[in-house]
């Protein structure tokens, strides 16, 4: 059942997560909200308290935890699941050059590159994240001849420069305006 729905939900060539992956993060999702709901900060009913157990220690593949309508109602804006993955993943972001379009991370502004075997890949020509994109998240990282990434998507930039790190903002002698260099490392 899972296995059908993320297949037709994310068609192999345009998505950024392997199955696996998928799967890996609707575990951990399931991990939290039961943790959110054990620790009483989320109030659900004895049936759902029977399903999410169900759910999390069944001995079938995985499913799809299901979360009140109350709690879901971000889940539709892009703008906001962006910031929470920029967020959620850093440091694992990619700075890409807007002149050539090559990738560095965020955290030590090493070299890196897609892997040939993720879906990002674009043999001969450089990575399309969509126009004017700058900061890109990844999942999963390694270092080989180079630094390899895969599972790899654009996040907004105020979101990082909101969310992700220290701003550092320094006003130079002759402005009056704040110049920000972006997220520091923690």
């Amino acid at each position: 059942m899972l296995v059908s729905a993320l297949i037709a939900f994310v068609p192999e060539q345009k998505s950024f997560l392997s199955l696996q992956n998928l799967q890996q993060i609707e575990e951990l999702r399931q991990q939290f909200f039961s943790f959110l709901v054990d620790a009483g900060f989320v109030n659900i009913s004895n049936s759902e308290r029977r399903e999410l157990v169900s759910t999390r220690y069944g001995k079938s593949r995985t499913k799809f935890v299901r979360v009140p309508a109350e709690l879901d109602v971000a889940s539709r804006d892009p703008r906001t699941v962006m910031a929470c993955l920029a967020a959620s993943m850093y440091p694992k972001l990619l700075l890409i050059d807007p002149q050539n379009g090559s990738l560095r991370t965020l955290a030590n502004s090493a070299p890196a590159a897609i892997h040939p075997s993720s879906v990002n890949f674009a043999p001969g020509r450089r990575v399309d994240f969509g126009q004017g994109v700058r900061f890109a998240a990844f999942f999963q990282a390694m270092h080989t001849k180079r630094l390899y990434v895969w599972e790899s998507g654009a996040v907004d930039e105020r979101a990082v420069y909101l969310l992700c790190g220290n701003a550092d903002f320094q006003v130079r002698a002759s402005s009056s305006r704040p110049r920000s260099y972006g997220p520091q490392s923690r």
